[in-house]
Protein backbone atom coordinates (compact mmCIF):
# COMPACT_ATOMS: atom_id res chain seq x y z
CA UNK A 1 0.00 0.00 0.00
CA UNK A 2 1.27 3.40 -1.15
CA UNK A 3 1.45 6.71 1.11
CA UNK A 4 -1.71 8.60 0.80
CA UNK A 5 -1.46 12.26 0.97
CA UNK A 6 -3.25 12.73 4.08
CA UNK A 7 -0.10 10.91 5.71
CA UNK A 8 1.74 14.11 4.35
CA UNK A 9 1.02 16.74 6.61
CA UNK A 10 2.52 20.29 7.52
CA UNK A 11 3.50 21.87 10.95
CA UNK A 12 4.41 25.10 12.04
CA UNK A 13 7.74 25.94 13.51
CA UNK A 14 8.43 27.12 16.80
CA UNK A 15 10.66 30.13 16.64
CA UNK A 16 8.18 33.60 17.30
CA UNK A 17 10.62 37.04 16.40
CA UNK A 18 9.86 40.27 16.24
CA UNK A 19 6.33 41.65 16.27
CA UNK A 20 5.03 38.17 17.80
CA UNK A 21 5.24 36.49 14.48
CA UNK A 22 5.30 33.25 14.40
CA UNK A 23 6.82 30.23 12.34
CA UNK A 24 10.04 31.47 11.64
CA UNK A 25 12.42 28.60 11.85
CA UNK A 26 13.17 26.61 14.92
CA UNK A 27 11.83 23.09 15.73
CA UNK A 28 8.98 21.60 14.67
CA UNK A 29 6.14 21.62 16.71
CA UNK A 30 2.87 19.37 16.75
CA UNK A 31 0.83 21.95 15.61
CA UNK A 32 -0.62 20.66 11.88
CA UNK A 33 -1.72 23.45 9.42
CA UNK A 34 -4.83 23.04 8.08
CA UNK A 35 -5.77 22.37 4.85
CA UNK A 36 -8.27 24.58 2.62
CA UNK A 37 -7.86 27.55 5.49
CA UNK A 38 -7.29 30.73 4.71
CA UNK A 39 -4.28 32.46 6.58
CA UNK A 40 -3.34 29.07 7.47
CA UNK A 41 0.17 29.99 7.23
CA UNK A 42 0.12 34.10 6.38
CA UNK A 43 -2.07 36.84 7.81
CA UNK A 44 -4.06 39.33 6.37
CA UNK A 45 -2.36 41.91 3.60
CA UNK A 46 -3.26 45.28 5.49
CA UNK A 47 -4.18 48.20 2.83
CA UNK A 48 -0.56 49.43 4.41
CA UNK A 49 1.27 46.80 3.12
CA UNK A 50 -0.70 46.58 -0.17
CA UNK A 51 -0.06 50.09 -0.97
CA UNK A 52 3.92 49.96 0.43
CA UNK A 53 4.53 46.50 -0.84
CA UNK A 54 5.98 43.95 1.69
CA UNK A 55 7.76 40.41 1.24
CA UNK A 56 7.27 38.16 4.51
CA UNK A 57 8.60 34.89 5.05
CA UNK A 58 7.53 31.71 6.95
CA UNK A 59 8.95 28.20 7.55
CA UNK A 60 6.81 24.80 8.21
CA UNK A 61 8.13 21.38 8.15
CA UNK A 62 6.11 18.68 5.93
CA UNK A 63 6.20 14.87 8.16
CA UNK A 64 5.59 12.05 6.50
CA UNK A 65 3.37 10.32 8.97
CA UNK A 66 2.87 6.88 7.75
CA UNK A 67 4.25 4.52 10.45
CA UNK A 68 6.64 2.52 8.42
CA UNK A 69 6.90 3.86 4.41
CA UNK A 70 9.27 5.87 3.15
CA UNK A 71 8.91 8.62 0.39
CA UNK A 72 11.57 8.07 -2.07
CA UNK A 73 11.99 10.96 -4.85
CA UNK A 74 10.56 13.20 -2.72
CA UNK A 75 9.25 16.34 -4.89
CA UNK A 76 7.66 19.99 -3.61
CA UNK A 77 6.24 22.22 -6.02
CA UNK A 78 3.56 24.73 -6.41
CA UNK A 79 0.55 23.25 -6.85
CA UNK A 80 -1.70 26.40 -7.65
CA UNK A 81 -2.02 30.03 -7.27
CA UNK A 82 -4.81 32.44 -7.27
CA UNK A 83 -4.17 34.71 -10.64
CA UNK A 84 -3.49 37.96 -9.13
CA UNK A 85 -0.24 38.98 -10.52
CA UNK A 86 0.61 41.45 -7.78
CA UNK A 87 1.07 38.58 -5.48
CA UNK A 88 3.62 35.65 -5.34
CA UNK A 89 4.56 32.65 -3.50
CA UNK A 90 8.33 31.39 -3.70
CA UNK A 91 9.00 27.83 -1.79
CA UNK A 92 12.21 26.70 -0.48
CA UNK A 93 13.65 23.56 1.20
CA UNK A 94 15.37 24.39 4.41
CA UNK A 95 19.00 23.88 4.76
CA UNK A 96 18.70 21.46 7.59
CA UNK A 97 18.12 18.78 5.80
CA UNK A 98 16.45 15.15 6.76
CA UNK A 99 14.68 15.56 10.06
CA UNK A 100 16.89 18.60 11.13
CA UNK A 101 16.03 21.55 13.15
CA UNK A 102 15.79 24.59 11.06
CA UNK A 103 17.70 28.45 11.40
CA UNK A 104 15.59 31.10 12.72
CA UNK A 105 15.09 34.45 11.32
CA UNK A 106 14.64 37.58 13.34
CA UNK A 107 11.27 38.35 12.01
CA UNK A 108 8.92 37.86 8.82
CA UNK A 109 10.68 40.64 6.63
CA UNK A 110 14.24 39.12 7.26
CA UNK A 111 15.12 36.52 4.77
CA UNK A 112 16.83 33.49 5.58
CA UNK A 113 20.75 32.87 4.99
CA UNK A 114 21.32 31.07 2.08
CA UNK A 115 18.35 30.06 0.79
CA UNK A 116 16.62 30.13 -2.81
CA UNK A 117 13.26 30.49 -3.55
CA UNK A 118 11.30 29.36 -7.11
CA UNK A 119 7.85 30.97 -7.82
CA UNK A 120 7.21 28.65 -10.98
CA UNK A 121 4.42 26.66 -10.42
CA UNK A 122 4.01 23.05 -11.33
CA UNK A 123 6.01 20.06 -11.17
CA UNK A 124 8.72 20.81 -13.63
CA UNK A 125 9.97 23.59 -11.36
CA UNK A 126 9.53 21.10 -8.41
CA UNK A 127 12.03 20.75 -6.04
CA UNK A 128 14.19 17.28 -5.65
CA UNK A 129 14.74 16.68 -1.44
CA UNK A 130 18.43 16.02 -0.46
CA UNK A 131 17.43 12.36 0.31
CA UNK A 132 14.06 10.29 0.74
CA UNK A 133 11.74 11.16 3.40
CA UNK A 134 11.79 8.17 6.08
CA UNK A 135 8.31 7.22 8.25
CA UNK A 136 7.96 9.60 11.18
CA UNK A 137 10.49 11.96 9.26
CA UNK A 138 10.71 15.46 8.60
CA UNK A 139 11.90 18.59 6.27
CA UNK A 140 11.93 22.28 6.20
CA UNK A 141 10.52 24.19 3.68
CA UNK A 142 10.70 28.05 3.78
CA UNK A 143 7.78 30.30 2.07
CA UNK A 144 8.14 33.27 0.62
CA UNK A 145 4.69 36.05 0.25
CA UNK A 146 5.45 38.89 -1.97
CA UNK A 147 2.97 41.37 -2.45
CA UNK A 148 3.82 44.32 -4.91
CA UNK A 149 4.04 48.33 -4.13
CA UNK A 150 0.53 49.81 -5.13
CA UNK A 151 -1.58 46.58 -4.87
CA UNK A 152 -5.13 46.90 -4.39
CA UNK A 153 -7.30 45.03 -1.74
CA UNK A 154 -8.05 41.26 -2.55
CA UNK A 155 -9.99 38.66 -1.10
CA UNK A 156 -9.18 34.84 -1.61
CA UNK A 157 -5.89 35.12 -2.75
CA UNK A 158 -4.76 31.36 -2.26
CA UNK A 159 -1.56 29.38 -2.99
CA UNK A 160 -1.22 25.29 -2.56
CA UNK A 161 1.87 23.47 -2.48
CA UNK A 162 1.73 19.75 -2.95
CA UNK A 163 4.38 17.21 -2.12
CA UNK A 164 4.74 13.73 -4.36
CA UNK A 165 7.20 11.09 -4.45
CA UNK A 166 7.29 7.10 -4.47
CA UNK A 167 6.86 4.88 -1.97
CA UNK A 168 9.25 2.18 -0.11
Amino acid sequence: MPIVAAELKYYKSTFVGSGGVGSLGGLITAIEIPNNTLHNIFDVVESDEAVAGAENYRCIYVKNTNATLTLSNPLLYIQTLSSYAKNTLGIALGLSGINGTEATIADELSAPAGVIFTTTQGTAAGLDFPAELPAGQHMAIWLNRTVQADSTAQSNITAAIALQGDTT
